[in-house]
């Protein structure tokens, strides 16, 4: 069997697992042990939208603590495209809010508006415009989506937290 891990915990009602990493051959069987651990509990596991399991019921939740806590930078890094900007919005950290090309400088206008953190699943790769637009997590200001998924495509990913 190939491994594969999971983080998970359970209380009177639900068994949730914030974290899963390893192939799908790993990742299947040791789910399946969950669910069998499970018994008549919801079971809610933290994957890509795209995962499913169709041998029990479960919940497939994109929840997760990832965050940039200096969004312009990491753009900056991670892009450095000036010909396109975002409306970034942060409750938790104001250095991050405002409208800002890819490349991390203040801009005038944005392409695209939306929360950092879904920032941070289009800069990782964890889902491209088209997802977070179908999910209303994203708002396009003009009609660029075709050239953001271009730059920013959607790749396998998998975030490792600490604990």
């Amino acid at each position: 069997a190939s491994p594969a891990y999971a983080i998970y915990y359970f209380t009177e009602s639900q068994v949730t697992v914030p974290e899963i990493m390893g192939s799908p051959q790993g990742v299947l069987p040791l789910m399946h042990t969950v669910a069998a651990m499970a018994t008549n509990r919801k079971l809610t596991i933290k994957a890509p939208m795209d995962w499913a399991f169709d041998d029990f019921t479960s919940t497939i939740s994109p929840w997760g603590a990832m965050t940039a806590l200096n969004a312009p930078a990491l753009m900056n890094e991670l892009c450095g495209s000036s010909h396109l900007a975002a409306e970034i919005s942060d409750p938790v950290l104001p250095q991050n809010n405002g409208i800002f090309s890819f490349d991390g400088t203040p801009a005038s206008t944005a392409h695209i508006r939306l929360e950092t953190g879904r920032l941070m699943q289009l800069l990782s790769g964890y889902a491209d415009v088209s997802v977070l637009l179908s999910q209303g997590h994203a708002e396009l200001l003009a009609p660029i989506a075709d050239t953001l998924i271009e730059c920013l495509p959607s790749c396998p990913c998998f975030t490792v937290e600490e604990y």
